[in-house]
């Protein structure tokens, strides 16, 4: 999907940087008061977030992006983020909020029961 708009872009290429399991990448992209929240976790702090992804990088094979939309400050993507074995793809709306060219919040939407199934299976650290 070709995406145009500035905040879009830049939520795009953050998402990039986990396909990729690229934290240095990550990090250009998060504001230092980032503020994450998920179904399963909340985090405030850019360092505290990229402990978590530091943990979880190895178990994204890729996204795939569905749909954006975007304003000044803000953006939606609509994507696939897919999961190695046996997790699989997991239906997400991300909800990214900026400050300057930085994400300052990231709220994502999904149904987390499978992610807790996997979870409690051992196989996934939050």
């Amino acid at each position: 999907m070709k995406i145009h708009k500035r905040t879009a872009l830049i939520a795009a290429q953050y998402l990039t940087s986990w396909e990729r399991h690229d934290l240095e990448s990550m990090q250009e992209y998060l504001h230092p008061n980032l503020h994450f929240k998920e179904p399963l976790s909340e985090t405030t702090g850019r360092d505290s977030f990229l402990g978590f992804a530091e943990k979880n990088l190895h178990f994204v094979n890729y996204v795939k992006i569905h749909s954006s939309f975007d304003s000044e400050n803000e953006a939606i993507l609509i994507y696939d983020f897919v999961f190695v074995d046996p997790i699989g793809p997991q239906k997400t709306v991300g909800h990214f909020i900026f400050e300057g060219h930085q994400i300052r919040g990231i709220e994502l939407f999904y149904d987390p029961r499978h992610l807790e199934k996997t979870m409690s299976g051992g196989v996934f650290s939050r």
